[in-house]
């Protein structure tokens, strides 16, 4: 995952994020338009394994949200993550999948 030791700023220029969930939506989808263009050996499992663990680490289940970075206040708060459209627009989850539309 992008590292949380470097603040960086992402779509609110007024907040810096710890590893937050728009970067590595970002960081994911660099990766597989890297491969797609030759840029980067294919590497489909890496891209799974990538987008599970982003997955995993920032859908928080119980509230139905996309955590918005994996700052201590983020975690503890549940802050909401207000910029999850851009894994619909990146194409990181499918409104056709039925999993990753109830997401």
């Amino acid at each position: 995952l992008v590292r949380s030791d470097s603040p960086l700023s992402g779509t609110k220029d007024i907040s810096v994020q710890r590893s937050g969930f728009y970067s590595n939506v970002l960081f994911y989808q660099t990766i597989a338009m890297g491969q797609d263009f030759g840029l980067i050996s294919k590497d489909s499992q890496y891209l799974a394994d990538l987008r599970e663990r982003i997955i995993t680490t920032f859908w928080d289940e119980e509230q139905g949200i996309f955590l918005e970075d994996l700052s201590t206040e983020a975690k503890t708060k549940k802050l909401y993550s207000s910029d999850w459209l851009i894994a619909t627009q990146t194409g990181f989850l499918d409104v056709q999948d039925p999993e990753d539309r109830r997401k």
